[in-house]
């Protein structure tokens, strides 16, 4: 997988493609692509009454401000809603790892991993979660890749990093 296509992972996106800058003499349309570069059927063309032709997408796909989005603004801040916060990833030659921490209004805090193995530099769909109780992502993604490395289950990857913690003092950051 290239850089752009694990930037794509963290982030979809829609391009609207010209044939050149914008300017006096603009460039003219070419297509629209989604986050992969393909071509994708986005919206509707429509002649409007003052002549001009327009490109309609709906305001929920335009990334415009929408009810959904700004709803999930308005929660956003709110304690009793649960939410993921993303704690970066990192690929190797042989895996792709993501961090998280999840929260909910009963004060849970469960810092996590997932897991997809890297096939000829291609993110695989076989994921996998270890709920390990460590935000110290920093420190245990290594002992993460060597038990992968050797196999080891998810499961098993958890239990041992949950031990290593306590053993460490390893203490959840709470940030």
């Amino acid at each position: 997988m290239t850089q752009k296509q694990l930037e794509q992972v963290k982030e979809d996106y829609v391009d609207i493609v010209f044939d050149g800058p914008p300017g006096p003499e603009s460039g003219r349309f070419v297509e629209v692509e989604n986050a992969q570069g393909k071509s994708i059927s986005f919206g509707e063309w429509i002649e409007r009454p003052d002549g001009y032709w327009a490109l309609r997408v709906p305001q929920q796909s335009a990334g415009c401000p929408s009810e959904a989005r700004e709803r999930k603004a308005m929660l956003a801040d709110r304690e009793d809603v649960p939410r993921c916060d993303s704690r970066g990833w990192t690929k190797t030659d042989r895996w792709f790892l993501t961090h998280a921490i999840w929260r909910n209004c009963l004060g849970s805090y469960q810092p996590e991993t997932g897991v997809r193995s890297v096939v000829d530099g291609a993110i695989q769909d076989d994921f996998r979660l270890m709920q390990h109780g460590c935000d110290q992502f920093e420190r245990i993604e290594p002992i993460i890749l060597q038990a992968l490395d050797k196999d080891w289950g998810a499961d098993r990857i958890a239990c041992f990093i949950e031990w290593q913690a306590k053993r460490l003092r390893l203490r959840p950051r709470l940030l």
